[in-house]
């Protein structure tokens, strides 16, 4: 005969306001400024937020970097990432902090430092 079902409603999960905590606010497409030197590239930074771990890709002129096993903490997120330049693969240290709407930090690997300020895209 026909099989029996016992189950339980799931209950929605509360919303929290976006402003709830700063982890939450990292989720989303950041516009970049990237300053190298004395010159400015534009830039986006997309952060997606995993549970307590945060992935992301960063796009330049320089290349497309996939990120990885990002740290958040009170100071803001962290990530090591590892990018092909000129055939070399580079490791880059890349911090930043978010207040809101607006992000910054530095992006560091041993062909050079860069930092960053930005908006998120509306």
């Amino acid at each position: 005969g026909p099989g029996t079902f016992i189950g339980t409603r799931v209950q929605p999960a509360p919303r929290v306001s976006a402003r709830a905590t700063v982890k939450s606010e990292l989720s989303g497409t950041w516009l970049l400024n990237l300053l190298v030197g004395v010159q400015t590239y534009p830039g986006t930074l997309n952060l997606t937020r995993q549970g307590t771990a945060l992935v992301g890709v960063l796009q330049s002129p320089f290349g497309t970097t996939e990120l990885n096993n990002g740290l958040i903490d009170d100071s803001g997120f962290h990530f090591v990432a590892r990018a092909r330049v000129e055939g070399k693969v580079v490791e880059m240290a890349i911090a930043g902090s978010t207040d809101g709407d607006d992000i910054r930090g530095t992006i560091r690997s041993e062909i050079g430092f860069a930092r960053f300020t930005g908006t998120r895209q509306k």
